[in-house]
C-alpha cells in the first residue's frame, strides 16, 4: 500500500473520505455509493455535518465515538460510514459498540420503543479484517443461526475489504466503487472512474481538492500522522521479537537448569501452551 506517492489525494485516507463524502454538495456521489452497498434504491436523505457526527456520552464515563460519515433517510434509518486504513484488534468491536450507540441514542427518558429506527453501519477496511472468510463483503444481522429466524431488523452492519477484492473484474457497482477505494495512484484512480459517472464525480472532487492548498496541508499532515503510526508499530513488533527471543533464551536456560513448569511458568509470567511449545523447541534443539 503505497499512500505517499500519489499525487491525487487518496480516498481511502480518513481525512479524504470525510471531505468528499461529508459535504452535502456530493450527496448524488455517496447516494450513488450507498445504493452500490445496500442494493437498495435510496429516495433521499439528510446528511449530518461532521462536527455533529459524534456519539455523545450520557455518563461520564461513556465513551466517545467519533463517525465518518453520518447519514439519515427519510425512514429515519440510520447510515454510518466510517473507512479505517489500518485493521486494529478491535475493530469489530468498535464498530458495534458505535451501532449499539446509535440505536440506544436514539430514545430520549419517557419515549416508546417504537420511535427506534434502523440503524446501518458501514465499514470499510483496506486490510483483512475477517481473516476466516475469503468474501470481501459481508452483512451482520441479529438472527437465530440454527432456524435462520431474524431478531430484529434494528441492527445491520457491513463489513467491506478492500484486500479480498478479486483481480479479475467484475461487472458491478459496488465493485467499481471499492475498486476506486483501494486505489493506490492516480492512474488507478482514472481507470476506476472510468466505469461510472459518479465515481468520475468523485475523481473530480479529489482533483478539486489537491488544488486547494490549505485542504492539501491538512492531507499532509494527516499522511505524517499515519506514517508515525506505520514507524511506532513496526517499533513495537520489534521489540516484542528483541523481547521474545530473550525470553525464549531464559527459558532455555532454565529448562537446561532441570527448572520445573511451575518455576518456570511462574518466574517467566507465561502459560503452560507458551512453555510446551518452547519445550517441544528445547527438545528438538537439544535432544
Amino acid at each position: 500500500m503505497n499512500l505517499f506517492k500519489s499525487k491525487i489525494p487518496l480516498p481511502k485516507i480518513d481525512f479524504v473520505f470525510q471531505w468528499l463524502f461529508g459535504n452535502p454538495a456530493n450527496a448524488e456521489i455517496l447516494k450513488s455509493f450507498l445504493e452500490a452497498i445496500l442494493g437498495t434504491a435510496i429516495a433521499a436523505f439528510e446528511m449530518v455535518s461532521y462536527e455533529d457526527a459524534r456519539l455523545l456520552r450520557r455518563h461520564q464515563d461513556d465513551k466517545m465515538g467519533i463517525l465518518d460519515v453520518l447519514v439519515t433517510l427519510v425512514d429515519g434509518t440510520q447510515l454510518n460510514i466510517e473507512m479505517q486504513l489500518y485493521f486494529h484488534k478491535f475493530l469489530l468491536e468498535r464498530i458495534t459498540f458505535y451501532n449499539a450507540k446509535l440505536v440506544a441514542g436514539q430514545l430520549q427518558k419517557g419515549e416508546d420503543y417504537t420511535e427506534l429506527r434502523k440503524v446501518v453501519s458501514i465499514l470499510i477496511s483496506a486490510e483483512n479484517a475477517i481473516p476466516s472468510s475469503p468474501h470481501y463483503h459481508h452483512t451482520f444481522r441479529l438472527y437465530d443461526e440454527a432456524h435462520n429466524v431474524l431478531l430484529t431488523d434494528l441492527v445491520e452492519i457491513h463489513v467491506l475489504e478492500l484486500d479480498k477484492l478479486p483481480v479479475q473484474p467484475e461487472e458491478s457497482m459496488k465493485y467499481n466503487w471499492l475498486k476506486f477505494f483501494k486505489s493506490d495512484s492516480e492512474e488507478e484512480l482514472k481507470m476506476a472512474a472510468s466505469s461510472d459517472e459518479f465515481i468520475k464525480k468523485a475523481y473530480e472532487e479529489l482533483e478539486k481538492l489537491g488544488q486547494d492548498e490549505h485542504s492539501m496541508r491538512e492531507y499532509e499532515l494527516r499522511l505524517m500522522a499515519i506514517r508515525d503510526e506505520q514507524a511506532r508499530i513496526q517499533t513495537a513488533e520489534e521489540r516484542g521479537e528483541q523481547r521474545g527471543e530473550q525470553l525464549l533464551k531464559q527459558v532455555f536456560k532454565m529448562l537446561r537448569d532441570n527448572k520445573s513448569a511451575e518455576e518456570i511458568q511462574s518466574k517467566m509470567e507465561i502459560d503452560a501452551k507458551k512453555l510446551a511449545r518452547y519445550k517441544a523447541d528445547f527438545d528438538e534443539l537439544f535432544h
